[in-house]
């Protein structure tokens, strides 16, 4: 150790060297090798001999030892702790890990920690909720488990009495994610005593309260299923006194329709709505209670429910006052209550959030056909069980081709019956439209498995999503199958299990549509869903391209994203290929055409840049385009 008269020095760790100072002194040898071991002992200032001395020695077998958890400890979630050991020093790095099944799976902590540490500073994931805790700390072939499970979990917060009364307290607190009760605790005459559970974020007192003395109270969260237990949160205070024993509003919540909106939608009329509780322990009936709320801290609304309401009862209130978005970006909207004779504030605001987010706004037409990335780029998938969304797969044959990719919903392993999975189109505009008809296309593939009844229904919204409405498009179970019924997994192997679809949108001319395709499961059959196509029937006012002939493609050049002009004297379909410059297939499709000028998408956005070739074969003769990609 140095010894000099500085902080710095004095708070240094030692090193090896000589040490001429103490009369005591450690010395350690790593990793000593087998035979006889002289010890020669040297005197440095001794002022007269002889001079005994004690040499002691011992030796320490190699191992490694967890001190620190040993088990049945309350670690925090997301809150760092010091995991401690013995060992000795053989210049081998440290593994540490944990599991939160029993030992069944082990996550790494680290493995590089230095031989000569002893502890190790760790913070468990903010979302570890497990009562199955272990550690499990090793070096080589030497390895220690903690003796018995521990609990990495939520500690209870803001625990406190919010009422107070001669004969009553009630206790609240937050709740803690997946909380399936809480232990109350309090300070008896040496400890903190359970007192009772609860299986919401309160508890009324009874026994052997009162306003004269002075009481600490604690709660502990408990999951059931996995035995996970909070540490016991910090002590409240409970002070001689009354609190909130008169009149109490308590502000339930603060509710909006939507969590999230595009910003294409409507912002000007959200409704919201406060929801407010008479908790009065004097039996007071409350009228004429004035409530405001605020969006982003700026007061939007102040407006008054008339009531009464009795003590017990709420009443859901919806503001005349709409909230108004200014555009993209996180707003808080926060209601508040405030009666003259509530003596307790504290409960009386309540806020939630909604998000203001891009969306992409496409021209039509359009196409898409699943062959890039997944989900396609501007469109979007909703799946709120978190279980089984919309998927991209590969299958032998497509509706027009052999193999090829699709959408789709694996129906046959998806145990949420009754869940609804969402495929959105991005924005679909509409309003420079000027040809004869908007026409929607799509293929389906299903086979149904016994009475199951999966369904595939395409939704609009011509408001941006804030509303939503059927089109004529529904089917399920044998309607939507476009084969025979199978038990087993579907996939299509033949153009012939394939059935196009047709949705007449010329009606919605000039607005700007968002589609929803739906997939509603009943645990059947796998369902897919390829080649969507919007397209435009007749030539556009304007359009520039005055030609006689029976193809054209434009822009071309482009970004991969070409509109193809058909004329065609009857309704018939016309196939189509992409080809490389060596004559190889990349795409083949198929559209389903009117009689007189149609407009299609075709999109090969996902190919590289080059030269392509456009075949197309309308049933009599075949034409090649070429196609150039930027």
């Amino acid at each position: 150790l140095n010894y000099s008269q500085s902080l710095a020095a004095l708070t240094t760790n030692a090193v090896r060297g000589r040490d001429s100072v103490n009369n005591v002194e450690q010395i350690t040898v790593k990793n000593p090798q087998p035979g006889n071991w002289n010890v020669n002992v040297f005197g440095y200032d001794i002022p007269a001999g002889p001079q005994p001395y004690v040499l002691v020695y011992y030796f320490e077998p190699r191992g490694i030892t967890l001190t620190y958890p040993q088990g049945g400890e309350h670690f925090n979630a997301g809150q760092t702790e010091r995991v401690r050991w013995d060992a000795n020093d053989i210049n081998s790095p440290i593994t540490l890990e944990y599991s939160a099944d029993n030992g069944v799976n082990w996550n790494l902590i680290s493995n590089t920690i230095p031989s000569d540490d002893r502890w190790f500073d760790w913070s468990p994931p903010a979302t570890l909720a497990t009562g199955e805790m272990y550690m499990r700390i090793s070096r080589g072939t030497e390895t220690d488990t903690t003796d018995a499970a521990f609990t990495v979990y939520n500690q209870v917060q803001n625990v406190m009495v919010d009422t107070a009364c001669p004969n009553q307290f009630h206790l609240t607190w937050d709740a803690v994610p997946d909380a399936t009760s809480y232990t109350i605790y309090q300070l008896g005459a040496k400890y903190m005593d359970s007192i009772g559970t609860s299986n919401t974020v309160g508890y009324t007192l009874t026994n052997g309260v009162n306003l004269t003395g002075t009481f600490y109270y604690a709660v502990r969260a408990i999951i059931a299923g996995n035995g996970a237990q909070g540490r016991i949160s910090t002590a409240y205070k409970k002070v001689p006194g009354e609190i909130n024993c008169g009149d109490d509003l308590i502000n339930l919540r603060t509710s909006i329709p939507y969590k999230q909106l595009y910003v294409c939608a409507p912002l000007n009329n959200i409704p919201v709505t406060m929801t407010v509780k008479n908790q009065s322990l004097t039996g007071s009936i409350i009228s004429n209670i004035p409530v405001f709320f605020a969006v982003n801290g700026t007061t939007v609304a102040s407006e008054t429910i008339a009531g009464p309401i009795q003590v017990g009862d709420s009443v859901v209130y919806t503001f005349s006052t709409l909230a108004n978005l200014p555009g993209i970006g996180n707003y808080q909207i926060r209601s508040r209550c405030s009666y003259q004779f509530d003596g307790f504030d504290q409960n009386d605001t309540t806020s939630t959030f909604i998000s203001v987010v891009n969306v992409a706004q496409v021209p039509a037409p359009l196409v898409q056909n699943f062959e890039g990335a997944f989900v396609p780029t501007n469109w979007n998938r909703v799946n709120t069980d978190s279980l089984i969304p919309w998927q991209k797969t590969f299958t032998f044959s497509g509706a027009t081709t052999g193999n090829t990719h699709a959408a789709y919903m694996d129906f046959y392993n998806y145990p949420n019956k009754g869940a609804i999975d969402v495929l959105e189109t991005p924005v679909v505009d509409l309003t420079a439209v000027t040809a004869d008809s908007v026409i929607m296309t799509f293929d389906v593939s299903y086979a149904n498995r016994g009475t199951k009844n999966d369904g595939l229904r395409l939704m609009m919204s011509d408001d941006c999503g804030q509303t939503w409405q059927a089109t004529p498009y529904s089917k399920s179970g044998a309607t939507l199958a476009s084969t025979v019924s199978s038990n087993t997994i579907f996939s299509p192997t033949i153009q012939g299990e394939w059935r196009t679809e047709t949705v007449d949108l010329t009606g919605y001319k000039g607005e700007k549509l968002l589609f929803h395709f739906e997939g509603i499961n009943d645990n059947g059959n796998n369902l897919y869903l390829d080649n969507i196509n919007i397209m435009l029937k007749g030539d556009p006012v304007g359009f520039s391209e005055k030609t006689t002939q029976q193809f054209v493609i434009y822009p071309n050049p482009s970004d991969g994203k070409y509109v193809l002009r058909s004329k065609m004297d009857q309704s018939g379909d016309l196939f189509y290929s992409i080809k490389d410059l060596n004559g190889k297939t990349i795409l083949k499709n198929r559209l389903s055409l009117h009689a007189g000028t149609t407009h299609s998408a075709i999109d090969i956005t996902y190919l590289p840049s080059g030269i392509y070739v456009l075949q197309l074969f309308d049933g009599e003769k075949t034409q090649n385009i070429r196609l150039t990609k930027n």
